[in-house]
C-alpha cells in the first residue's frame, strides 16, 4: 500500500493507493485535534492506573528472595484474618532482593517420603488403578521413599514390586482400615526408621507426604517443594485432585487432566505435605524411646477412619487454627493430581454409588462415614464446609520468572472468596452450592442435625454382623471379652497387646452404653449387651475388687462370652 498526504487549506487529504483500489479520506484540522486529545487522555489514564496499582501493592514482581513473592495489598489490610497475622515476617521482601540475586542458589530439592495405605482386599480394576498411580510415584526424581501403612496380605506383594516398605505398626479398625491419627503419628515419627537410615550422612531436607493410593503424582513435585523450602524451612501444603473418567499415560497427562477432568468436589484434600529437617539433624533430637517431639496441631487427632470423609478437612482446619507453622499453602494450581473415577463398593453401606453424591447421601448408611462426622464435630472447633483448600492463607501458582510464586490469598474464609473456578467446586451442601451469595466459611445446615454415636438398633453393630467380620477366616476363632466403662483403659491396653502379637480377631461385649460409645469411636468390634448390666451398683459406683458386686459382674462377663 502506498500513501501520500496533501494539504488543502484547513483540511488534510490522505491519498491511499493499493493494488486493488484508490481511496481518499478527508480529515479536518478540528477532528484531528479531537482525536489527538482522546489518545493523549487514554495514555494518561493507563499510566495513572499502572502507578496506582503499583503503589497499592496489586502489581509486584515475583522475586527470588527468602520471603514470599507477593504481599497483601494495602487496600485489604483491614480484612486480614488472625491466621494471616502470623505471616508478618513475609510482608517486606524488597530489601534483600539485589543481594539475593548475586548469591548462587542452593539446591533444596528434598527427599520425599510418601506414606499411604491400600484399600483392603482390593482386586481387579481398583488394584490396577493403584498400581498405575504408584508407577507415577516412582517416576519422580529423586525417587521417593514409599511406606505402605497397614497389614493387608496384598501389601507385601505390591511393596516388593515397587521397592516400598510395609509398616504393620499402624492402628486399624476391626475391618482392617487404618485409623488416620495413627497414620499421622507414624509419619511424624518417620516410622519404620530403617527406611531412612541411609540418609544419616546427608543434609538433604525431608518432605513427608500423605496421599491416597490411587492418586497420580506429577513429576514437578520436588521442584514445588524446593520452592516452598526457599520461602520457609517449615511449611504445610495441601492439594486437591482432578477426577477423570480415563487417564492415558504419557507426557501429556497433565494437559489431558486439565482439559477433560474436574476438580474433586466436596472440599476433599488428597495430599498433605510438610517439611522436616534433614534426617541427620533429626537424629540428634530423637530420644531414647525413638519419639520425635513434633505435632501438627495443638488438638488431639481423633480416631478417624481413613478414606471415609471429614478427617482431611478437620485436620487442615485444626492446622490453620492451632499450628505455629510459618507457611500454610494450597499448591493445587501448581501440581496436577489425577484420579480415575470409581465406585465405592469397598465402603460398607446400603448405597453403593459413583462418587457424585456418595459422601453427602451415605453418611447415615455407612457406619464409618457416620463415625467420622461424629468425631469431626465432637473434637476441636471444626464445622462443616471448613478446612478446604480454599481456606489456606497462601496459594502457589505458576509464574514466569521463578516457575512458582506464592501469593497471599485474598481474605481466606472471611469475606467473599477470591475469584476462582475452584471455589464453587469445593463445597457439597446444596444449600451452599445453589446460593449465589455463597461466601467462604459458610457453615452447612446439614451439620445442625444430631450425629451422636449410634446405640443398639442403629447402624449394623450386632453380634451376628460382627462375627462375620471378626472371625478368623481359616480357624473361625474369635477372641471375646466383656467389660464395663470403668475398665475401658484396661480394655484398650489388652487390645493393644493383642495387636502387637498380630491378633486382630477380637470381639467386645459392652455391658453399658458408655463403653459401647467409647469402643465404637475407636474402631473396635463392639456390640451392646444392656440386659446384663447391674444398674444399681453402676449408679452407686461401689463395686470394689472382691466384693459381691465385683463377683457378680465377673460371672456376667464370663456368661456373656460363653
Amino acid at each position: 500500500m502506498i500513501g501520500t498526504v496533501r494539504g488543502s487549506g484547513s483540511n488534510l487529504i490522505i491519498h491511499r493507493r493499493s493494488r486493488l483500489s484508490t481511496r481518499f479520506f478527508v480529515i479536518s484540522q478540528s477532528d484531528k485535534r479531537v482525536y489527538t486529545r482522546r489518545v493523549l487522555y487514554a495514555v494518561f489514564l493507563v499510566t495513572l492506573a499502572a502507578f496506582f496499582f503499583r503503589a497499592s501493592g496489586w502489581i509486584r514482581p515475583c522475586r527470588n528472595s527468602p520471603q514470599l513473592s507477593l504481599v497483601l495489598p494495602k487496600s485489604l489490610a483491614s480484612l486480614e484474618t488472625p491466621a494471616m497475622k502470623r505471616f508478618e515476617p513475609f510482608a517486606n521482601h524488597s530489601s534483600d532482593f539485589h543481594h539475593e540475586e548475586s548469591n548462587p542458589r542452593i539446591d533444596l530439592t528434598p527427599q520425599i517420603a510418601i506414606f499411604t495405605t491400600l484399600k483392603p482386599n482390593v482386586q481387579g480394576p481398583d488394584a490396577k488403578r493403584q498400581e498405575e498411580a504408584m508407577a507415577s510415584w516412582v517416576a519422580i526424581e529423586p525417587r521417593p521413599r514409599i511406606i505402605l501403612q497397614g497389614c493387608d496380605p496384598l501389601m507385601h506383594r505390591i511393596a516388593h514390586r515397587w521397592n516400598a516398605t510395609v509398616d504393620c505398626g499402624i492402628d486399624v479398625n476391626f475391618r482392617g482400615v487404618p485409623l488416620f491419627h495413627s497414620m499421622i503419628h507414624r509419619a511424624l515419627q518417620l516410622q519404620p526408621r530403617e527406611v531412612f537410615r541411609d540418609l544419616a550422612e546427608t543434609s538433604r531436607p525431608l518432605v513427608v507426604v500423605i496421599v491416597n493410593a490411587d492418586v497420580h503424582l506429577p513429576a514437578n513435585l520436588p521442584q514445588v517443594f524446593a520452592r516452598l523450602l526457599e520461602l520457609s524451612p517449615e511449611f504445610f501444603a495441601v492439594a486437591a485432585r482432578w477426577d477423570v473418567d480415563e487417564l492415558p499415560l504419557g507426557e501429556q497427562t497433565d494437559a489431558f487432566v486439565r482439559d477433560h477432568g474436574t476438580l474433586h468436589t466436596y472440599g476433599g484434600i488428597d495430599l498433605f505435605a510438610w517439611s522436616l529437617q534433614s534426617y541427620r539433624d533429626l537424629q540428634s533430637r530423637i530420644d531414647a524411646i525413638n519419639v520425635v517431639n513434633r505435632t501438627l496441631t495443638a488438638s488431639m487427632i481423633p480416631s478417624f477412619v481413613f478414606g471415609r470423609g471429614k478427617y482431611d478437612n478437620w485436620l487442615f482446619h485444626e492446622v490453620l487454627q492451632t499450628s505455629n507453622l510459618s507457611l500454610i499453602v494450597d499448591i493445587t494450581e501448581s501440581v496436577t493430581l489425577a484420579h480415575v473415577r470409581h465406585s465405592y463398593r469397598h465402603v460398607p453401606g446400603e448405597e453403593q454409588s459413583i462418587e457424585g453424591n456418595f459422601w453427602t447421601n451415605n453418611k447415615r448408611h455407612s457406619w464409618e462415614a457416620f463415625l467420622n462426622v461424629h468425631l469431626a464435630l465432637a473434637y476441636g472447633s471444626y464445622q462443616s464446609q471448613q478446612g478446604t483448600t480454599l481456606h489456606a492463607p497462601y496459594k502457589m501458582v505458576p509464574c514466569l520468572r521463578h516457575q512458582y510464586c506464592v501469593l497471599v490469598r485474598k481474605s481466606p474464609a472471611r469475606c467473599r472468596c477470591e475469584y476462582s473456578n475452584f471455589a464453587g467446586k469445593t463445597q457439597s451442601e446444596p444449600a451452599v452450592v445453589e446460593n449465589k451469595w455463597w461466601r467462604c466459611g459458610h457453615v452447612s445446615r446439614e451439620e445442625a442435625g444430631e450425629y451422636r454415636l449410634p446405640l443398639q438398633g442403629k447402624l449394623a453393630h450386632t453380634l451376628d454382623e460382627l462375627l462375620h467380620h471378626v472371625a478368623d477366616p481359616t480357624t473361625k476363632v474369635v477372641v471375646m471379652t466383656a467389660a464395663t466403662y470403668e475398665y475401658r483403659f484396661l480394655l484398650m491396653n489388652w487390645i493393644c497387646n493383642l495387636r502387637m502379637l498380630r491378633i486382630h480377631n477380637v470381639l467386645v461385649a459392652a455391658l453399658d452404653e458408655d463403653l459401647y460409645r467409647y469402643a465404637f469411636a475407636r474402631g473396635l468390634a463392639v456390640y451392646l449387651e444392656p440386659k446384663l448390666v447391674d444398674l444399681d451398683h453402676r449408679e452407686r459406683g461401689d463395686c470394689p475388687f472382691g466384693s459381691s458386686c465385683f463377683r457378680q459382674r465377673s460371672k456376667l462377663k464370663s456368661r456373656t462370652c460363653l
